[in-house]
């Protein structure tokens, strides 16, 4: 049985193959950083409140500082090296996928539709498509994630309402 070329896609991955490997660690490593407020909480309920003592109430507050500086690079140089390979598989895929979409439209049908867009929608039913669509929304780290799935999902249905 022959054995088939890899994939542009595959390929483009595996070029990015040890910097992912540094995303997967590095992430890990947030994960465990993160459990730095709910320790610094634990120990001032057990440690400080009950002896009063102000230079232990500094030293965690210290502590848990720099556990909160190291957490924000981290999450930086995550964000960087994530930014970095995103740019380079954009680089990389470009070509074809533009090429992909320009034959798509020129096998288009005789109603005029290329489908590329996904309205209208048969019988106006969305169905799980804002679902879909705000999947997107909550990987987004900030203070308004409330609101922008709110807002997607009532677009939606104001959508299907229509």
């Amino acid at each position: 049985m022959p054995t088939q070329a890899p994939s542009e896609l595959r390929a483009a991955l595996d070029r990015s193959k040890a910097a992912l490997v540094t995303v997967a660690w590095l992430s890990a490593l947030i994960n465990v950083l993160l459990l730095g407020g709910p320790i610094y909480m634990l120990l001032i309920y057990d440690s400080v409140l009950p002896s009063g003592s102000f230079a232990t109430l500094f030293g965690l507050l210290i502590m848990v500082a720099l556990v909160y500086a190291f957490q924000a690079l981290f999450d930086w140089l995550r964000l960087r090296i994530l930014a970095d390979i995103g740019a380079a598989l954009d680089a990389r895929m470009t070509g074809r996928v533009h090429r992909l979409v320009s034959e798509l439209a020129l096998r288009s049908d005789a109603k005029g539709e290329d489908g590329l867009v996904p309205w209208p929608l048969p019988n106006r039913s969305l169905g799980s498509y804002p679902l879909i669509c705000a999947k997107g929304c909550l990987s987004a780290n900030d203070a308004l994630r409330p609101l922008i799935l709110c807002t997607f999902i009532g677009s939606f249905w104001g959508l299907e309402r229509s």
